[in-house]
């Protein structure tokens, strides 16, 4: 079964990591009590509690309180680990073929899917985090990657009954997984092939001619070698074998046996009877990573074939399951078809060659070939990684195995061997051969000991076997007959340094100094000691201090990697620096690390970040026997920065008690005192002198307690953000486009220019155009004054309403801005917004007047009346006339009236005035406005009688600040007589 990678790892996975505390297991709540009661062994890392409780587990808890993971092993034995509390909550899923790492519903990062063809099988234990990114096995996710922290724990679930099935946790840069064992709910066939569309199992029959071999050693002069096929044909049929998923695939099947498994056989009718049913007798039964393989003997009857027999042999494996609750259950598979199968021709070819690339059978055909095998003269290779079996004739041969490492021969009863084939070349007197050891199918580089071949290990690994070429001979071997089936030679080139690229060495350095955001301007410097070197990196690479100083050459202060991977790139933007320095240690100069942080860029970055990490990397150049590089060994260093504590979101509060409480009012409130939402702004009182209606303003400091604003709560750790360090200023909060009718009709979109200093207001065809201005403390003797504009735009808006309708009132919105000595900002200032109203200076209305008289004559009593208005400030003071005259300190320039938009209810409700009625207004001069008196109005119907009626006339006042338009209602009695 061929499923793509990321299908194979979410096979009924889903991973999410959580916080809090959670308890993971099935049936065994016992396990979990106990958790409280005992702790069989605390372990001090990862690595120890991996080894300590296996791989498989019955349960694992974390405390996020209090930071302890207790994991509960198979044999019931717990285990403890001291944990970071408050680990990070992450999610995993795949959304429209990408998967997707979430912090809530923020995607933090994300990958298209991998599409490497992997086993079917999906083994949580493989899942792990390496240097924050996600791998299964070997494979890395790419783009997958978390943020970087001390810890975290990733749960994976089973996509259909939601259980937990595992959990990735990884500390201190260092992994360890952890597979729950539950109780096995079914077994799904794996087809080892299709039989005309039907999953089978294969039941392989084995023909070929065994081989006859003489013996060789690695001393000998074998050159000539060549197995000799026999004359007579063997054939042989051994157990088959069935593999099956098991769902889980983290069941516990460690006391299943093979007693308990028992194979059911059927033959499907086609047409005509035959032989009777097979019989299979299980022999083995081994379960692994998710599947559980059964091996049988067919005892009876014979495997009915479609094209032969018209029928197929079908068979179904049957576990009689011992549960958790030691209660039995019988658990069917699918049923697969039996197919009787051939296998002829067996040969062995290089697996590392795609195609056909048999192995020579003959060991003078391999010593004039070109070598197969390359492997420096300080290393290992295993052979098993070049060898596989293909089978059939011709063209049409199929590959066994993928190597011989896989396993995969085995399960038939067959085996690889292999020997070392001594042959002296030239005028040497020692075999090439003798300069190798093997143990099993790895090969050793190594010295002879006086001219023969040494036992593995017995002498050392020496550049003088560079150029030696040793031949190994290799047996595909059949274990049911104890007979050799297949030949072939593999020639090992000893080279002066690996052919391809590696990384030899790879660690993390964790630095968790505190970090709080200051006005430091001295740069952060973390430094990797010697011991730190000496253990973690020399340790891996078991050389010496001086060999590694003298073999590996740092990169540069000025090269980092995204990655440590063979084909990573350097960084083309670098904002830190890792040097290398020397330390003194005991008397001896000693290269160390040295990573440097700007302290601004530590602040920004850790503004936003729990982790900062530096990649950087040393190179040693492996060169031939000429001195050209032929390949590099790289060590990368990954130093990792996860401030604890981490103090990043310093915040205060504007308590309502810094404001003068009877200057500031509830939201829309004309009473003072009533709240703390707004102030209101106005045109200055009037009086005799000294006081000028245009000046429309407010010192905004006037409005709080000694005119200085208090920001409070600031935590004590954060001490350049105290407040005494903090310079406040006021700045208009953007309305974003918000939409503003004024008295004109225009309506207009709200904005702020770019220092936030302006409101701003325009229209499709009017540009931004200021209507009101904050003015900073420097200009105004230490205080921030708000000032509405005096232009056209600015009027148009004040005067939409006046205090008996604040909700409409042109209103602008402050914040209070903090920042300190080094231009930070508190990340946030609870309470410190706020509302100003700009309170229309005038509010008109009709005053009591006469009624009109229908049918009077023109010029009675009753046809003209006085145009009466009631004028207030915005005090709701009532205009006088003395001792100053109100009516020209506000400068009340005109009253108009156009009588031509004139309305009466003559029908009924309001409707333009019809042709035969006419009102007239005789308008006054502004002298005449400035002694209370604002003109007449005559009513003339001289064509039919009529019942009462209103008339509505629309009203403008021009005055020092605009316009203030309204409508006045005059009632008209019915016709006279």
């Amino acid at each position: 079964m061929n499923k793509k990678f990321l299908s194979a790892i979410l096979f009924g996975a889903l991973m999410v990591t959580s916080t809090g505390t959670f308890v993971s297991c099935k049936d065994y709540d016992d396990d979990i009590d106990s958790l409280n009661e005992k702790v069989d062994k605390l372990t001090k890392d990862l690595s120890e509690l991996q080894a300590a409780a296996g791989k498989y587990v019955t349960a694992v808890k974390y405390d996020a309180a209090t930071g302890k993971l207790t994991v509960t092993g198979g044999n019931g034995e717990t285990f403890q680990l001291p944990m970071p509390a408050e680990l990070p909550t992450y999610s995993l899923k795949v959304v429209d073929g990408k998967i997707q790492l979430l912090d809530g519903d923020k995607v933090v990062s994300e990958a298209t899917l991998p599409t490497t063809d992997v086993p079917a099988t999906f083994d949580p234990t493989l899942l792990k985090w390496n240097n924050g990114y996600l791998y299964y096995g070997d494979v890395k996710i790419s783009g997958v990657e978390k943020p970087q922290s001390v810890g975290s724990i990733t749960e994976v679930k089973d996509e259909e009954t939601g259980e937990v099935i595992g959990y990735v946790i990884e500390l201190d840069g260092k992994s360890a997984t952890f597979s729950v064992v539950t109780d096995l709910k079914a077994l799904v066939f794996e087809p080892e092939l299709y039989y005309q569309g039907i999953e089978a199992i294969a039941v392989k029959s084995f023909v070929y001619k065994a081989l006859t071999a003489t013996d060789v050693n690695a001393d000998a002069d074998n050159k000539d070698d060549a197995p000799v096929k026999e004359t007579v044909t063997t054939e042989v049929t051994p157990e088959l074998s069935a593999t099956y998923h098991m769902n889980p695939s983290t069941a516990d099947v460690r006391n299943l046996v093979k007693e308990d498994l028992k194979f059911l056989a059927y033959d499907k009718e086609y047409a005509r009877a035959a032989d009777g049913v097979v019989v299979p007798e299980i022999s083995k039964v081994e379960p692994k990573n998710g599947e559980l393989t059964v091996w049988a003997k067919l005892t009876e009857g014979t495997i009915k074939d479609i094209v032969n027999d018209n029928k197929v042999t079908v068979l179904a494996l049957q576990a009689n399951y011992l549960n958790g609750d030691n209660k039995r259950s019988v658990i069917t598979s699918d049923y697969a078809a039996v197919k009787a199968v051939k296998i002829t021709d067996l040969v062995l070819n290089n697996a590392k060659v795609a195609g056909e690339n048999h192995l020579a059978v003959k060991a003078a055909d391999a010593i004039q070939n070109a070598p197969e095998v390359k492997v420096a003269w300080d290393e290992t290779v295993d052979l098993a990684e070049y060898v596989q079996t293909h089978y059939g004739a011709g063209d049409a041969h199929t590959k066994w195995d993928e190597n011989a490492a896989s396993g995969t021969v085995e399960k038939a009863g067959f085996s690889y061997s292999y020997e070392l084939v001594g042959y002296i070349d030239g005028s040497n007197k020692t075999s090439q051969s003798a300069h190798a050891a093997l143990k099993g199918s790895v090969l050793r580089p190594q010295l002879p000991k006086d001219g023969k071949a040494a036992e593995w290990g017995a002498t050392e690994q020496n550049q003088a076997t560079v150029g030696r070429m040793p031949l190994v001979r290799v047996f595909l071997n059949d274990n049911n007959s104890k007979k050799k089936v297949a030949v072939g030679y593999l020639r090992v080139e000893i080279t002066g340094a690996p052919a391809e690229d590696r990384i030899t060495a790879t660690t993390e350095y964790t630095f968790n100094e505190e970090f709080t955001l200051s006005c430091r301007t001295e740069d952060w410097v973390q430094e990797v000691t010697w011991f730190q070197i000496e253990e973690q990196i020399l340790a891996q690479l078991n050389i010496s201090k001086e060999d590694f100083e003298r073999s590996y050459i740092y990169d540069g202060p000025m090269i980092q990697y995204s990655e440590a991977t063979l084909d990573a790139m350097p960084l083309t933007k670098l904002s830190t620096k890792v040097e290398q320095t020397e330390a003194d240690v005991e008397g001896t100069m000693t290269e160390v690390l040295q990573w440097t942080i700007p302290a601004n860029y530590a602040y920004e970055y850790f503004s936003a970040n729990a982790s900062m990490k530096a990649i950087v990397r040393y190179t040693k150049e492996n060169k031939d026997i000429q001195g050209n590089v032929i390949s590099n060994d790289y060590v990368y260093v990954t130093l990792t920065w996860t401030p604890n504590p981490r103090n990043v979101t310093p915040t205060g509060t504007l308590a309502n008690s810094d404001k003068t409480k009877q200057i500031w009012f509830a939201s829309n409130s004309n009473e003072g005192g009533s709240g703390y939402d707004e102030i209101h702004v106005n045109t200055e009182v009037p009086a005799a002198t000294g006081h000028d209606i245009m000046r429309f303003n407010k010192f905004i400091l006037d409005t709080f307690n000694g005119h200085d604003v208090t920001i409070s709560e600031i935590a004590s750790v954060y001490t350049d953000f105290a407040d005494a360090e903090l310079t406040k200023t006021f700045r208009f909060v953007d309305p974003k486009d918000a939409k503003m009718t004024g008295v004109s009709g225009t309506i207009y979109t709200l904005s702020v220019n770019a220092d936030r200093t302006q409101l701003l207001a325009s229209t499709p065809t009017i540009a931004n155009t200021v209507i009101a201005t904050i003015t900073d403390a420097v200009d105004n003797n230490g205080e921030d004054l708000i000032a509405l504009a005096n232009n056209d735009i600015a009027k148009d808006l004040l005067n939409v309403a006046g205090r008996d309708a604040l909700a409409d009132n042109l209103t602008a919105r402050l914040s209070v801005e903090t920042v300190n000595e080094c231009g930070k900002s508190l990340n946030a200032v609870a309470n410190n917004e706020f509302d100003v109203k700009f309170l229309r200076p005038i509010t008109v209305e009709a005053d009591k007047m006469d009624n009109f008289k229908d049918g009077v004559d023109v010029g009675a009593e009753g046809s003209k009346i006085d145009l009466k208005l009631a004028f207030t400030d915005w005090r709701n003071e009532a205009f006088k006339i003395a001792p100053i005259n109100y009516y020209t300190y506000y400068g009340v320039k005109s009253v108009t009236i156009d009588t031509k938009e004139a309305e009466t209810t003559i029908n009924g409700k309001y409707e333009p005035i019809p042709a035969n009625l006419q009102v007239k207004y005789d308008g006054v001069t502004t002298e005449e406005i400035a002694k209370g008196n604002f003109g007449t109005l005559t009513y003339i119907n001289n064509k039919v009688e009529v019942g009462e009626f209103d008339i509505k006339l629309p009203v403008v006042v021009e005055y020092a600040w605009g316009t203030v338009k309204f409508d006045i209602v005059c009632h008209v009695a019915k016709t006279v007589g």
